[in-house]
């Protein structure tokens, strides 16, 4: 999943020999790069052809992803183009959750609350 600029030297080779000797393989990994860089760049527009490439492509797991993008299409779309995220507030729950789940069986409500305003 890391960029090519992520790479050192030494992994860089292993790619490229991993990729060399497995089409398929070195498909799923321009795909892969691929949507990554739509979803960090917000690059939406790109995605309808990103789609049919990734259904069409050997690897069975892409072609199974695309299609269960498809089946969302709508949510996946707003996420590749919209600029707001829930992301924070699922942070947030999740952060409750663990300290919740930390207490349970010995604190009560007064203590989750001292936790949860000192986090």
């Amino acid at each position: 999943m890391r960029g090519e600029e992520m790479l050192n030297e030494e992994q860089k080779a292993y790619l490229g020999r991993l990729c060399a000797s497995d089409r398929a393989l070195a498909g799923v990994r321009r795909l892969t790069q691929d949507f990554a860089r739509m979803v960090r760049n917000l690059e939406g527009e790109k995605f309808d052809g990103w789609l049919e490439e990734a259904a069409g492509c050997e690897a069975s797991a892409m072609k199974e992803f695309a299609t269960g993008l498809k089946k969302d299409l709508s949510a996946v779309r707003a996420g590749l183009t919209e600029e707001w995220s829930n992301g924070p507030v699922e942070g947030f729950v999740t952060k409750l959750k663990l300290l919740k789940r930390q207490g349970h069986g010995r604190a009560n409500f007064d203590l989750l609350r001292a936790r949860v305003l000192a986090a």
